[in-house]
């Protein structure tokens, strides 16, 4: 039988144990003080970005393995600046996997807007649009200057180039053979964004979607919702098209003038770009994408959240704000970027369940916009340079 004495021994060591443990743990800590801060960080990434309940999207969930994250090297980068209007000076020329150019649109001006079509690139900065080759390497072609206004969305028709001012009331379209712009339509109500089915030109607003028609004043025939539905963001492949919501909420249609074939209600996040491929839509929201298969049978519908590990987020020292993510041609890839990384994602790995089997490139400023050229390369706009290089060397 134990006496009082072995008892309180026993206990006593015990308690000195933990308190050595204690102590070492608490000296361990002191001396990390970057790890108690990346463990800080961790804690209120997994708080923020963990779970995705309710709503028409539901819960989706998926394990892959870890990526590694692959710093941008740009001494081996291909150089190139504007020397005059239209000629461009190289400075280096070196072999390498990437390819750079820097627009020139004056002291205070940076990149702000890129749009691919084809084998060639427009890069708004300022008030310069500058036009890239990007058929075999990047190449600057020449830069169209004195275009007013800061662009909101580029579009191409034609030999045109249209694009929606910032103040939202004013569509210009943009002659790339005279270089200059050639007209201009007043709009009588706000536009939020606009999109082209074919050869019409479609706005939308907070409760409605119109045609863009120069002989009415802008305004054509339209779509007028009853209740405001804050249309901020839509897209069109020619069969379907798609608009996002203030709400989050996806409304697919065939035709925009009728009523939607197929509607998402969201969670209350602001869609923030769109993208329509042949089979789904990507969703862009604030630290979040979604992929949502094109089917009107809602038990048929597939979706999926994508976003950042929290591993990850907590990494990047900074909140998570993706730019409008894109498909390439073929929509086997998605395309994103937040803060100096570009991110990417297999469309088969996302539909096997690997939500985060992502790859990331970081890049030495701040990415402003990125877009696929064709099925394997990437453009990516940084504030002062554009780059290109083949989606394989993302890692």
């Amino acid at each position: 039988v134990p006496t009082c004495s072995s008892t309180w021994t026993r206990t006593r060591r015990a308690l000195c144990g933990r308190a050595l443990i204690l102590r070492r743990t608490w000296w361990c800590f002191t001396r990390e003080i970057e790890f108690l801060e990346f463990m800080s960080l961790f804690l209120d990434a997994l708080k923020k970005e963990s779970g995705f309940v309710g709503g028409d999207y539901g819960v989706v969930h998926g394990e892959s393995a870890f990526k590694d994250i692959e710093k941008d090297a740009f001494d081996d980068a291909d150089a190139y600046s504007f020397a005059n209007e239209c000629a461009a000076e190289q400075h280096t020329e070196s072999e390498s996997e990437e390819h750079e150019a820097r627009p020139d649109g004056g002291d205070d001006a940076y990149n702000s807007l890129l749009y691919t079509d084809k084998d060639t690139a427009f890069v708004a900065r300022g008030n310069t649009v500058g036009v890239f080759n990007t058929a075999d390497r990047l190449t600057f072609n020449c830069s169209i200057k004195n275009v007013e206004g800061k662009k909101r969305k580029f579009l191409k028709k034609d030999n045109q180039l249209l694009f929606l001012d910032e103040n939202r009331k004013d569509v210009k379209f943009l002659d790339l053979e005279k270089g200059r712009v050639v007209e201009r339509i007043g709009l009588t109500r706000d536009v939020n964004d606009v999109m082209l089915r074919d050869s019409e030109l479609l706005g939308m607003n907070d409760n409605s979607v119109f045609v863009v028609d120069s002989r009415t004043k802008g305004i054509g025939r339209d779509n007028t919702y009853k209740t405001k539905t804050y249309f901020t963001k839509g897209s069109t492949n020619g069969t379907f098209s798609a608009i996002g919501s203030v709400k989050g909420d996806l409304r697919v249609y065939k035709d925009v003038f009728k009523r939607a074939r197929i509607l998402v209600s969201g969670l209350g996040d602001e869609v923030l770009g769109i993208d329509i491929g042949n089979e789904y839509v990507i969703l862009t929201f604030k630290n979040y994408l979604i992929l949502f298969k094109i089917e009107e049978r809602k038990n048929s519908r597939k979706v999926v959240r994508l976003q950042l590990r929290p591993e990850h987020v907590a990494f990047l020292k900074h909140s998570v704000s993706f730019t409008a993510a894109k498909f390439n041609t073929s929509n086997t890839d998605i395309i994103t970027s937040t803060g100096q990384y570009v991110v990417t994602w297999r469309v088969c790995d996302v539909l096997n369940g690997n939500l985060y089997a992502y790859k990331m490139r970081e890049y030495g400023s701040e990415v402003v916009d990125d877009s696929f050229v064709g099925e394997d390369r990437v453009l990516v706009t940084l504030k002062d340079d554009l780059k290109m290089l083949n989606k394989k060397n993302i890692k």
